[in-house]
């Protein structure tokens, strides 16, 4: 395990950005960066015997321990390529998704529906997929359907 830990710690970079206020890896120093290979996402990899591994979990592993059953590590400082094990924390798939920016996460932050009414629990209905909606505009466009159903049938 030397020789794996020297080779390992000759391509992180200590001396990289200090997070920002806006991160919640704020005061906790600066990034340790990974300095060789990466995937096209930008997380860290190494070869180790003849697996690719995530270079974040190896790091962990070597400074803390083993790996908690069931979870991911979550970037604190968002920098994918980032080491430092005060930047990351252990949390569930979900949490790590809803922490990040992507499009499930920017919904599930919404608050109110594409015409500003709402999202309380008597106002919201969720499908069986979890997509939210507004009663108020589901009943409008029901409304609106039943309309120009019965104009057609009329006419």
């Amino acid at each position: 395990m030397p020789m794996l830990e020297e080779r390992f710690w000759a391509k992180v970079d200590k001396n990289g950005p200090v997070p920002g206020a806006d991160t919640l890896a704020a005061g906790k120093g600066p990034c340790w960066l990974w300095t060789a290979s990466k995937t096209r996402r930008g997380y860290g990899q190494v070869s180790i015997g003849r697996k690719l591994r995530s270079v974040h979990q190896v790091a962990w592993e070597l400074l803390v321990g083993p790996p908690p059953v069931g979870l991911e590590l979550d970037h604190l400082c968002h920098i994918r390529h980032c080491v430092n094990p005060d930047h990351l924390e252990w949390v569930t798939h979900r949490e790590n998704l809803m922490r990040s920016d992507n499009l499930v996460a920017q919904n599930a932050r919404k608050t109110h529906c594409v015409n500003g009414h709402e999202f309380t629990p008597e106002n919201t209905r969720t499908d069986s997929r979890g997509n939210r909606g507004c009663w108020i505009c589901i009943r409008r466009r029901r409304n609106e359907y039943k309309r120009k159903v019965r104009s057609l049938s009329n006419a």
